[in-house]
């Protein structure tokens, strides 16, 4: 369902006002007027951008799954494609969805392609800030940026931890290490389409921070620059995890080869020690003569031999740590 407020004055003057009637609204004086399109609007963006002048290159990459800027600057508007994310810490599966932002003078459109940026977070944010209100669409676009990225924080934090537990469960010998494996592999991707997700963010806001005429006032720009600082300890901190991945995967492979060692020691052991009363057996049970043959005695002497060597051996063994 689509979204709309307008800002008058630095007020709220009107909220969940019909599409058409809020673009009625752009332009007027001292107005600023938000229309978001959701998932089930996005044939509502074409007659829109044309009623407000929004280039057809701009309208593409909007709608398009891998657009060709994630900024790009137009006549008489901007628009920035970015990308929201979602976590599913049971299943270590991370998804990803584009988000663009149309921005004018008095005027920001957001089209999401899926809901994992909820339009009632970037309101509540609005909200918290209402003091900045006036600055009109230069507000609505940090309210909007600074949404965007203390979502994609709390899933870069919640694939961070995921990492954790599954570094945690490699010291557990009882862990099944086909899932441990599966899970790193699912974290592993996860974390590459992170990095993909986040370095244009970082890139976008470096072109809109740095632009000779960015779409807001001097009021607005520390605050953006503050989400620009917190999207680049996003794009560290998914570097450090990276590294982490790699340390997780190779030390499961490390473990698995010790397993197996481990067990191939204890199966040769296993193998040597039955291998002694095989051969003791196997002297006795010759059809040759030897001492005690055919004699109660001789008998007793196997079972002796055999058990003393089979004790000395695995004694021996024991004390090596071979068994």
């Amino acid at each position: 369902m689509a979204r709309t407020r307008v800002y008058r004055g630095g007020r709220v003057l009107h909220d969940d006002l019909d599409v058409s009637a809020a673009a009625d609204l752009i332009g007027t004086a001292d107005t600023a007027v938000w229309i978001d399109l959701g998932p089930d609007d996005l044939d509502a963006l074409p007659p829109l951008a044309d009623r407000l002048g929004f280039h057809a290159m701009a309208i593409r990459d909007a709608l398009a799954e891998h657009p060709s800027h994630s900024f790009a600057r137009y006549a008489g508007h901007c628009l920035l494609v970015l990308r929201a994310t979602t976590f599913d810490p049971s299943r270590g599966l991370l998804r990803v969805s584009p988000v663009a932002a149309f921005v004018t003078d008095d005027a920001l459109v957001t089209v999401r392609r899926n809901d994992f940026l909820r339009a009632d977070d970037i309101v509540d944010r609005w909200g918290e800030e209402s003091e900045l209100a006036s600055s009109g669409s230069g507000f609505l676009l940090y309210g909007f940026l600074d949404t965007l990225s203390k979502d994609t924080a709390a899933v870069v934090r919640a694939l961070d931890e995921a990492l954790d537990n599954l570094a945690d469960s490699l010291l557990d010998e009882k862990a099944d290490e086909s899932v441990v494996q599966r899970r790193s592999l699912v974290l592993r991707r996860g974390l590459v389409l992170l990095r993909r997700t986040i370095f244009p963010f970082e890139d976008a806001l470096d072109t809109l921070t740095g632009d000779a005429e960015p779409p807001y006032d001097e009021t607005i720009a520390p605050y953006m620059h503050g989400v620009y600082e917190r999207v680049t300890r996003l794009a560290d901190w998914t570097d450090s995890l990276r590294d982490m991945v790699a340390t997780i995967v190779q030390t499961a492979m490390s473990l698995h080869d010790s397993r197996m060692t481990v067990i191939s020691k204890k199966v040769s052991g296993w193998g040597a020690l039955i291998a002694v009363p095989a051969v003791i057996t196997g002297f006795f049970g010759i059809n040759v003569p030897y001492p005690g043959i055919n004699q109660q005695w001789g008998f007793v002497l196997c079972v002796v031999v055999l058990v003393a060597s089979f004790v000395t051996l695995y004694a021996v063994f024991k004390h090596r740590d071979w068994l």
